[in-house]
């Protein structure tokens, strides 16, 4: 089956509050408008990558506090 039949089409929305968010706030805004959902989604790949290799090996990888920081604002 190809990629485009098995495609799935989520478009996830979230508010972003100053004070509250500012960290996530200054990272997207570094980005331009049309790569802000790629940088989003490698972050979120980069995450469970590393989530799934410390569950199967039980050994952590290091991890990038700065990113570990906008994924939290995120969940």
């Amino acid at each position: 089956m190809s990629e485009a039949a098995c495609a799935v089409d989520l478009r996830p929305q979230f508010r972003l509050r100053p004070g509250k968010d500012d960290l996530l706030i200054d990272w997207l805004s570094t980005f331009g408008q049309r790569q802000r959902s790629e940088a989003i989604r490698q972050a979120l790949e980069s995450y469970l990558t590393g989530q799934c290799a410390e569950t199967e090996d039980d050994v952590g990888r290091g991890e990038d506090p700065e990113l570990a920081a906008v994924l939290d604002t995120l969940f």
